[in-house]
Formats: structure tokens, sequence, C-alpha cells
């Protein structure tokens, strides 16, 4: 009898494990079946993206991204939690899919805006990928010449979200759910410029102790590609973010000049601004290669919920969650990294003088294939 409270911010989550406990099923049974299926169909979806970033290169490759989704930690752990999180995935990684299917139709269904408006039903964020998908639209119908596509995939997505959305409001009378204000309070906790916060520290020690940090520099090359002119501004990217990051502006120094000293203040400053130039930048450079809409929404989609971790503070539970919901569109942009470095390497190796090869094993005398030296970079990770 008290007042309504909102106390959940996983909404389409908690109807699906209500709808099951209607019927009689315990709501940990549910919740811990659907997390596995869910988990397992998101992978089909992440392997038709990730091939449509592989342009000219052998459709098996796409197979990568899902093996290694299989093998993280995040992906596995969360999706069996009995949380939101593996509806969030198979949501997430479809609703991208079917942006890309939509512009190859030569009669579009905008089923993506139906998918992103679940999405949105899953937890609040998904309306910044919502808003992901809506450029994806856009810029397809601006390749493909055809405006109306934009207004038919508002009108569909729109329309239930603003109906839920009014009944959300009129019912518990708060614009976020009750976890929202309950974990950042009234106001913000988004400190971007505080390197040591909960945010960074959360981020960080995801890079770190899971040792995606090594993948960077392929995630950076994959986006630029390495046979084109724009691989010089991948190196720098990577030169840069290494020094900014790597090193804090007075190590190694015995005396710091009067003009470096401002350098050196501000060097926080300059490192969170330069990620944030650089992930950008990336994406824009990207656009110019094939393949570049699927690569540039996945990029996008990884990109801003790096960027959610920073502005949620972190998260309290271990295991980094928040990298779960990541994971769909960050590791495709791995694998495109590692096809076209693997790529380059296969290359390099058909110069290599006869003398040379007659010295190496015999499954690299005849023909270094991309999909061998893929297998030894993996390896070698």
């Amino acid at each position: 009898g008290g007042e309504r409270v909102e106390g959940y911010s996983n909404a389409l989550w908690t109807f699906l494990v209500a709808f099951f406990y209607w019927f009689g099923v315990p709501t940990w049974t549910s919740a811990k079946l659907m997390g596995a299926v869910f988990g397992v169909m998101a992978l089909p979806f992440v392997a038709a993206t990730t091939r449509r970033a592989l342009v000219g290169y052998s459709p098996m490759f796409g197979l990568l991204a899902p093996l290694l989704l299989a093998l993280s930690p995040q992906f596995v752990i969360w999706n069996s939690s009995g949380l939101e999180n593996s509806l969030f995935c198979l949501l997430l990684s479809a609703g991208t899919w079917r942006v890309l299917v939509e512009t190859e139709e030569p009669v579009r269904r905008p089923i993506s805006a139906v998918l992103f408006f679940l999405l949105t039903m899953v937890r609040p964020e998904g309306v910044m990928y919502a808003g992901l998908g809506l450029v994806g639209v856009v810029m397809g119908a601006v390749v493909n010449r055809k405006p109306v596509v934009v207004l038919k995939w508002l009108l569909v997505f729109l329309v239930p979200w603003l109906a839920y959305n009014a009944w959300r409001y009129w019912y518990f009378a708060w614009f976020w759910p009750n976890t929202y204000y309950a974990k950042l309070g009234t106001g913000t906790k988004f400190k971007p410029f505080n390197w040591t916060g909960g945010g960074w520290k959360y981020i960080k020690n995801y890079f770190v102790l899971h040792g995606v940090i090594h993948l960077t520099p392929f995630v950076v090359m994959g986006l630029v590609g390495v046979k084109t002119r724009l691989r010089w501004l991948g190196l720098f990217v990577i030169a840069a973010l290494s020094v900014l990051i790597f090193w804090d502006g007075q190590q190694y120094l015995s005396e710091l000049p009067k003009w470096w000293r401002v350098v050196e203040r501000h060097w926080v400053d300059l490192r969170v601004w330069a990620i944030a130039v650089s992930a950008v930048a990336l994406g824009f450079a990207t656009l110019f290669r094939p393949g570049w809409q699927a690569r540039g929404l996945l990029w996008a989609n990884a990109a801003s919920g790096v960027f959610f971790a920073l502005y949620s503070n972190g998260d309290w539970m271990k295991s980094h969650r928040w990298f779960n919901l990541i994971s769909v569109s960050l590791v495709p942009v791995v694998v495109v990294g590692l096809v076209v470095v693997a790529s380059l390497f296969r290359d390099i190796i058909v110069r290599v003088p006869t003398v040379v090869i007659s010295h190496l094993p015999h499954w690299l005398r005849g023909g270094f294939s991309v999909r061998s030296a893929v297998i030894v970079i993996v390896v070698a990770l």
C-alpha cells in the first residue's frame, strides 16, 4: 500500500521472469535457462556482423568472433548469472546485424527499430545504442538515397517507446528507475578527468587483468587498415596513446623545464582528451574502406559502452559486468584487426627469398595464408 517504486532497471527481463513464474517456473530456473539460450542465440548474429566487417576476406573468419566470445570470462559468467546481460547482448547484436541487413534489402522492413526498442526496455542505457542504430540507418539511407527509410524507422521505434515510457512515468512518477537514483544519486558521479577514480580504475583493471591491453593495437589497425594511407594514423594513435597512458610525464626526467611543468600538470587532461579524440578519429577513419558500416557500428557500440562504464563510475559487482555488454561489439573489432594484420604478415612472407623459405616448416613453404597467420597470432597472444 506504499509508494510505487520501480525497483528494477531491467524491465523486459523482469517481465519475462514474471511471465514464466506465472506458469509455475521458479525464477532461478527461468533466469538461468534464458541466460543460456539468449547467450547462444547471440553468437550467430555476432558472426554475421563480423563477416560484413571483413569484406574481401574469407567468411570463415567471422566464426572467430563467437569462438572468442565463448572463451571470454565476461560473456560466459554474466550470461549464466541470472541477470539481464544475455538478453541485452542478444538484442544489441541482433539489432546491429539487422541495421546492416536493412541497408541491403530492396524492401526495408524496420525490424531493427523493434529490436532496439526492446533493448531500451532491458537496460536504461539501451537508448544510447538505439541512437547509434539510428545513425547507422541514416547513413545507409544517405548512401541509398532513400530518406523515407529513416522516417519509417523512427515511427516504428518511437511509438512503442513513447507509449511505454509514458506509462512508466504515469505509474512510477520518476523518469529513471529507482536503481539509477540509488546508485548515482540525483546528481552524477561522472568525473572523466579523475584518472584514479572508480570509472577509469574499472576500465584499466579490465584491460590489464584480462590482457585486452595487448589487443588494442589490433583494434586500431583493424579500423584504419594496414594497406591504406590511414595506417599512419593508426600507428600515430598507438604511439601517442602508449606515451600518454604508460608515462606520467615526468618519470625518467631528472630536471623538468619550466614550459614542461605546465604540460605535466595537465597530463591527465591530455591523456583523457587523446583517448576521446582517438576514438572519434578511428571511427571516421574506418569509413573509407569496404565493410565500413559494420565496422563503424561495432566500434561506435564498443566505444560508447566503455564511455558508459566511465560515466557510471564502474560497477560494484565483480567480474566486470559492463564489459559483458561491450564484448559483442568489441570482440568482432578485435577479430577484424587480427585478420587485417595477419594479411600483412602473409604478404611479407610471400616476398621472402627462396633461400629463406627453404628453411621454413613445410606448412609455410606452400604459401602463408591469412588463416595460418591468424592462428599464429592468436596462439602467440
